[in-house]
């Protein structure tokens, strides 16, 4: 997680918010998130794990990270995917994901470029 300039976080929603397990996980890592973008996915319920995502937009910046702007929602997880990926709308899915991919990706780079050029100072 250190080495890493940016991560995708997938939660299934959990009573209209994260698991707590999830949470647990990102506070016993919290000096690895820092000043790192956050790519956010979420899935299951009526509207794609999306209370879960806005969960983790109010967590993240506690941890010195920052979502980017957009998001993946995957509802009907249990009738979507098969075993080989998605079983409905693959090519829709696949466009989905790049696009999501590529901005998780520009803010990384962007974020590396700022780091090289201006280091964090140490605590």
């Amino acid at each position: 997680m250190d080495r890493g300039d940016g991560s995708v976080l997938v939660t299934p929603e959990s009573n209209h918010g994260i698991p707590g397990p999830l949470k647990n996980l990102l506070d016993h890592l919290y000096d690895q998130w820092n000043r790192k973008p956050f790519g956010l996915v979420g899935a299951g319920g009526m509207y794609g794990g999306a209370r879960a995502v806005d969960g983790l937009r109010l967590v993240v910046p506690g941890l010195e990270g920052f979502s980017i702007p957009g998001m993946i929602g995957v509802t009907q997880v249990e009738t979507r995917f098969a075993e080989g990926g998605p079983a409905s709308d693959r090519a829709g899915s696949e466009r989905r994901f790049d696009r999501f991919f590529a901005e998780l990706e520009w803010y990384a780079r962007a974020v590396q470029r700022a780091r090289r050029e201006d280091p964090i100072p140490k605590k």
